[in-house]
């Protein structure tokens, strides 16, 4: 019998409790969120305080203990083995390790007792992604969203056979949602709207280049590019019509202002004249009072005249 050294010993041994912890946990639950290598490790060397949320316990550390006591050899680890079978596929339920939708870790043992789909930590409710079916023939690929009303339906759409076109004919709602790739089509153009995607983050519209071939992308660059072009021509020209009508309406407003002045020295003048007509008509009444005054005298003084005379 070959003996090993304590300290080859532990590497040996932890090597193999991390292989045995992942094969078998890979073997019994392929479909589930089982850890592996790479996040194994994750947590051996850097997570090491990572606990259970429902027994509390460390999720790496206190297994490696465990094992570590009980494994000395090759051979007393193999004499372990058969001499308790059944307890160590206890432990290996309890120790493996299984995470959720919410990203948290628990041991499958524990989890599997709780018996809920409730995380027990935060409360987040998990839910199976729930299969979409047409609602004419029940078809579940090459499913299409209307973006109008949410019925779904299935085919292609370029394909006028295809009930999401025959659902476009019914109703007349353009725009419908590729389920797959989150692609809009606009039915009545006939064809996808200008890049317009969803984000499978946050649920928002996003463009993008995906899912089209390089001679569409540079075309629509060429279009993109004439587009730029003409509307830097257009606000060119709109800054210079701008212009020119602003000049025009000062030019206007200060040829009014010249003709204002212009009548408002007219109509000083024209009251100087007549201030100055009413003054020559006020001595001319006075003249002319002046004068009847003297004709009446010298007419007064006549009469007299003649009567002595007779």
């Amino acid at each position: 019998m070959e003996i090993i050294s304590d300290s080859n010993i532990e590497n040996e041994k932890q090597l193999k409790l991390e292989l045995l912890f992942i094969t078998e946990a890979n073997k019994q639950y392929k479909d589930s969120n089982i850890l592996n290598v790479q996040e194994m490790k994750k947590l051996l060397y850097i997570y090491n305080d990572l606990e259970c949320a429902i027994c509390k316990e460390n999720l790496i550390l206190e297994s490696l203990k465990q094992k570590k006591k009980t494994y000395q050899t090759n051979y007393q680890e193999q004499l372990y083995q058969e001499q308790n079978k059944q307890q160590l596929q206890d432990d290996k339920k309890k120790e493996e390790i299984i995470s959720i939708l919410c990203g948290h870790y628990f041991h499958w043992y524990c989890l599997s007792n709780y018996q809920q789909t409730i995380c027990p930590l935060c409360r987040y409710h998990q839910q199976p992604p729930q299969i979409q079916f047409c609602t004419s023939c029940g078809e579940s690929e090459n499913l299409w969203m209307c973006l109008l009303c949410g019925t779904f339906h299935c085919g292609f759409e370029f394909d006028e056979k295809s009930h999401i076109r025959h659902h476009y004919f019914e109703t007349q709602h353009n725009f419908s949602m590729e389920i797959e790739s989150k692609l809009v089509f606009d039915n009545y153009e006939n064809q996808y709207v200008h890049r317009l995607l969803q984000n499978d983050f946050d649920g928002k519209i996003i463009t993008s280049k995906k899912n089209q071939s390089k001679q569409s992308d540079e075309k629509i660059q060429n279009v993109e590019d004439i587009l730029k072009q003409y509307e830097n021509i257009m606000g060119d020209q709109l800054q210079s019509q701008r212009k020119f009508f602003e000049d025009k309406l000062i030019n206007i407003k200060e040829q009014f202002i010249g003709m204002l002045n212009n009548k408002r020295n007219q109509i000083d003048k024209i009251e100087e004249q007549i201030i100055q007509e009413e003054k020559d008509k006020n001595a001319l009444k006075n003249k002319l009072a002046i004068s009847n005054n003297e004709l009446s005298y010298e007419k007064a003084s006549f009469l007299q005249t003649y009567e002595n005379q007779i």
